[in-house]
C-alpha cells in the first residue's frame, strides 16, 4: 500500500506469482519505508531482468511476438510487436470508460490512465475536444493513487531527458 509520501507493505505473503513474489519480499525485508519514488528507481535499475521476464509472459500470452530486428543492417536487436490489435482496442475501451462515467476505477485502471496520461498517449487517442472535456477527469484519477502519481512523474522525466537529449544531439 501507500501513503501520500511512502510504499509498505501489508502482507507479505507470497501471491504465487514468483516474479511478483521476489518483488515484494525485497520490499518486505526493506529496513523501514522508503518513498514510492525510490522504489521504482531501485526495482528498474537493479532488475532489468524483470522487463525480460514480463516481455517473456507477454509471448506466452499471444499478446506480444518475439522478433529479431537489424538496426543498420549489422547490429541485432530484439522487438516484441503485437501479435494482434485486439489488447490496444481493449485497453482503449477501457481508459474510454473511465473518463466519461463517474464511477471510481480500481487501482489498476488509475495507474493505467496515469501512464497513459504522462505518456501523451490520452492526447493522441482523444480528439482535442475530448481531451479538454475530459481534462479534469484525467487529473482527478491520475492522482487517486500514489504509485501511479510516481510512475507518471518518472516517465515525465524519461521523456524529458529524452527530449533535452534529442534537442543537443540532433541527427
Amino acid at each position: 500500500d501507500t501513503d501520500p509520501h511512502r510504499l509498505f507493505v501489508i502482507d507479505p505473503a507470497d501471491t504465487g506469482d514468483a516474479l511478483l513474489d521476489g518483488v515484494l519480499q525485497e520490499i518486505a525485508a526493506a529496513e523501514g519505508t522508503q518513498p514510492t519514488a525510490w522504489w521504482v528507481d531501485a526495482l528498474a535499475g537493479r532488475h532489468s531482468h524483470i522487463l525480460d521476464q514480463v516481455m517473456h509472459r507477454l509471448v506466452e500470452a499471444g499478446i506480444l511476438r518475439q522478433e529479431e530486428r537489424r538496426f543498420l543492417w549489422v547490429f541485432s536487436r530484439r522487438a516484441y510487436p503485437p501479435v494482434s490489435g485486439r489488447e490496444r482496442l481493449e485497453a482503449k475501451a477501457r481508459l474510454m470508460t473511465i473518463l466519461f462515467n463517474d464511477d471510481v476505477p480500481d487501482p489498476r485502471d488509475t495507474l493505467l490512465l496515469g501512464l497513459a496520461n504522462a505518456s501523451g498517449v490520452l492526447s493522441r487517442m482523444l480528439s482535442v475536444a475530448e481531451f479538454e472535456r475530459a481534462a479534469a477527469r484525467i487529473a482527478q484519477i491520475a492522482n487517486l493513487e500514489e504509485i501511479g502519481r510516481t510512475v507518471a512523474t518518472v516517465c515525465r522525466q524519461v521523456l524529458d531527458a529524452l527530449g533535452v537529449t534529442a534537442r543537443n544531439y540532433p541527427v
